[in-house]
Parts: C-alpha cells; structure tokens; sequence
C-alpha cells in the first residue's frame, strides 16, 4: 500500500489503526461522529469539532478533538487506510 498523509477531510467512518504508545501496538479502530454532531454520522469532520474512536475491541474513546486526531497523524501514531503501520511512522520519523 502507498503512504498517504492524514486525508485533507477526515470521514467520519474512517477506518484507522492507533499506535498505542505505552506498548508500541497498533489497534484497529473506525471514527466515529457523535450524535448532534451535524452530519448524523455521515460525511467528513469538521477541523474544530471532535469524534470517537472506536476500537474494533469494543472500547471506546469519546470527544477526540479532531485537530488531535491530525497531531497524532503527524506524530506518526495513526495509520489510515491505505497507509502502512510503517509508512506512518516513516512519515513522523524521517532519517
């Protein structure tokens, strides 16, 4: 799979893996709008709004701002789909 960088519009469905820092495992995970959030679960998050993320064990982080959701992007600590665990952290880490 190519890297890509975070997307310029982030889908509120998006499938994602999380790099669990304390570990250094990666958690599947899909994001998720919460209700009263605009687009009743569907189309792209808003910059200055916040989503959940829902991990595909059931748990479940709620009201992630979605300005830190990109941050952790550029840390290298989410992988989009389409994007390898490692191009992500290549990405954050350069040589």
């Amino acid at each position: 799979m190519a890297p890509r960088d975070a997307p310029a519009a982030i889908a509120a469905s998006a499938r994602i893996h999380v790099l669990w820092p304390d570990d250094g495992a990666w958690w599947p995970a899909r994001l998720v709008e919460p209700l009263g959030g605009g687009g009743g679960g569907r189309g792209d998050l808003h910059p200055s709004s916040s989503c959940a993320i829902l991990y595909d064990t059931g748990e479940e982080e709620s009201n992630v701002p979605v300005s830190e959701l990109a941050a952790m992007a550029g840390r290298g600590e989410v992988a989009w789909a389409g994007q390898t665990r490692a191009a992500a952290l290549a990405k954050a880490r350069p040589p």
